[in-house]
């Protein structure tokens, strides 16, 4: 059974029991980097990630990344179909995709997305209490975005 892009029904608020989340294969990624660039085209899929996508009626409406960094995960790349935004799909894939994993998890975001994240479980971390591998690239990436704040969510 192929999965398609999501075409929205305005009118309707997706139902829970049509939601499924699961792990992408690496063979798949090609279809993930096609979702990336129709919504969020600065996101790339690259073959050492951990891919979990929410399925809505078999249709691909949210995607994140999870990146190994040392013992920690570092979540990139969480977006959802524009259409289908401020529905709770962000929030369930994390929390679904997490639970999956016994690490803690750190992200990187825009000061606007912390109220999503803390929903999630996520708290702001001052950068530099960061772990070493992810201190480096946080600075990195505040150059480029001055509104760039870190969070945290430990393993539960």
């Amino acid at each position: 059974m192929s999965v398609k892009e999501y075409q929205p029904d305005h009118n309707r608020q997706p139902e829970p029991t049509n939601w499924r989340v699961e792990a992408v294969p690496s063979s798949h990624f090609p279809l993930i980097q096609r979702f990336y660039q129709a919504h969020y085209k600065s996101a790339r899929v690259k073959s050492h990630d951990l891919v979990w996508q929410l399925l809505l009626n078999n249709q691909r409406v949210a995607v994140m990344r999870l990146l190994p960094i040392g013992s920690d995960w570092l979540l990139s790349g969480l977006v959802v179909d524009s259409a289908m935004r401020r529905k709770g799909l962000a929030a369930h894939l994390l929390n679904q995709a997490l639970t999956q994993y016994s690490s803690d998890c750190y992200l990187f975001c825009d000061a606007s997305l912390t109220p999503l994240y803390r929903k999630s479980g996520f708290t702001g971390v001052n950068p530099d209490s960061l772990p070493t591998e992810l201190r480096g690239r946080f600075h990195t990436y505040r150059r480029a975005q001055t509104s760039l704040v870190a969070m945290f969510r430990p393993t539960p």
